[in-house]
């Protein structure tokens, strides 16, 4: 009788598993001015992970269904951040409070035990990799070809020659020119390399408050700067088939003769290898949102005193309300995807966070 699905073994497990070892230092700087008006805080810290779950990969003719998790390697993590924050009194009513913060770090793979580099290509572009943990470089960062713009014309093909040899043989005018970075005379994946970094040169956080005469107001800005963005999405609204959906820009901002532009290939679904991963779908992911703006009235204690109330506010409120950015896609802000390092700041498509816009009444009896 054949095995049934059901009872195929589709994991393998490790009993030798343990939990991460982390080991992490701080230098903290606490400092207060002019009665405590003004606060200053500065934090340096240095986190080293060993013993790291990883799924290191497994040569195909072991059989085995999956690759097991093991503990293996050590990443490095070092950064500083920056608070600064004042309180203030502009004429007799006005309060006002800026609280600002700026922190950045700096991420590395250490080790990865066995020294095999672990791909990710588990998700949406199937057998593409296009992210990368490599002992020396950032964790999960972006890996493809280098682009050099596109190809214009026949004669352009035709003499893109290393080692003797056209090293693009089936391009056509309108395919994107990959770089040969070893010059061998072929693109293989000794020319594919980093062409993203996800983590952020770095973010910061601004908070503007203050109140006068029962009103107030509070607005949260947040950003990130520096960091790459893998929009991946676009693998599918520019393949050019007809079946997926398409930007409305696509027939006026993508080549459609010599000339006409050195950025975006030529609509062709046959085309050389336009959607082998490559740094055409990097883009700068640095932003900075307006996250949360509120306005407020307290009423009078006079008038809420007649309703048994002690405090009666009223306010509006937005979340979201701005975005300001390069970025083309739905939202700048990604983050990792499913918890794993190997997937942060890449763009599947993800429904962008919402513009919220509340009334409320906040009431103490």
């Amino acid at each position: 009788m054949a095995p049934t699905l059901s009872g195929l073994r589709n994991q393998v497990g490790n009993p030798d598993l343990k939990w991460e070892t982390t080991r992490q230092w701080d230098l903290g700087i606490d400092l207060a001015f002019f009665d405590g008006s003004l606060k200053l805080n500065f934090d340096y810290f240095d986190r080293q992970t060993s013993d790291m779950l990883v799924q290191v990969p497994l040569p195909t003719t072991l059989g085995l269904p999956n690759n097991p998790w093991i503990n293996a390697g050590s990443v490095s993590n070092r950064g500083v951040e920056l608070t600064i924050g004042y309180d203030g009194i502009a004429g007799k009513e006005f309060n006002y409070h800026i609280n600002g913060n700026i922190s950045t770090y700096r991420n590395k793979v250490k080790s990865l035990g066995s020294g095999a580099n672990i791909p990710g290509k588990d998700i949406h572009l199937g057998y593409y990799t296009y992210t990368m943990i490599e002992p020396g470089m950032p964790i999960g960062y972006f890996y493809g070809f280098k682009t050099d713009g596109v190809f214009q014309t026949q004669e352009e093909i035709d003499h893109y020659i290393h080692n003797g040899q056209v090293v693009m043989p089936g391009a056509k005018p309108g395919d994107l020119k990959f770089i040969d970075l070893n010059e061998d005379g072929k693109l293989d994946d000794e020319d594919r390399t980093l062409i993203g970094n996800p983590h952020p040169d770095f973010t910061f956080g601004l908070t503007v408050g203050g109140e006068y005469k029962g009103f107030d107001f509070s607005l949260f800005f947040q950003g990130s700067i520096g960091n790459d963005i893998l929009n991946i999405i676009k693998y599918d609204i520019y393949f050019g088939t007809g079946w997926y959906n398409a930007p409305k820009d696509i027939l006026t901002t993508y080549w459609n003769g010599a000339g006409s532009t050195n950025k975006n290939f030529a609509i062709d679904a046959d085309s050389c290898m336009n959607l082998e991963m490559s740094e055409w779908y990097v883009e700068d992911g640095s932003y900075v949102r307006l996250k949360n703006i509120q306005l407020g009235y307290t009423i009078p204690r006079q008038i809420t005193r007649k309703f048994s109330l002690n405090t009666l506010r009223i306010y509006v409120a937005a979340q979201n309300l701005f975005t300001i950015t390069g970025y083309s896609g739905l939202d700048p802000e990604i983050g990792e995807v499913n918890n794993n390092p190997l997937y942060t700041g890449v763009d599947m498509g993800f429904y962008p966070q919402a513009r919220t816009y509340m009334f409320g009444l906040n009431m103490k009896f």
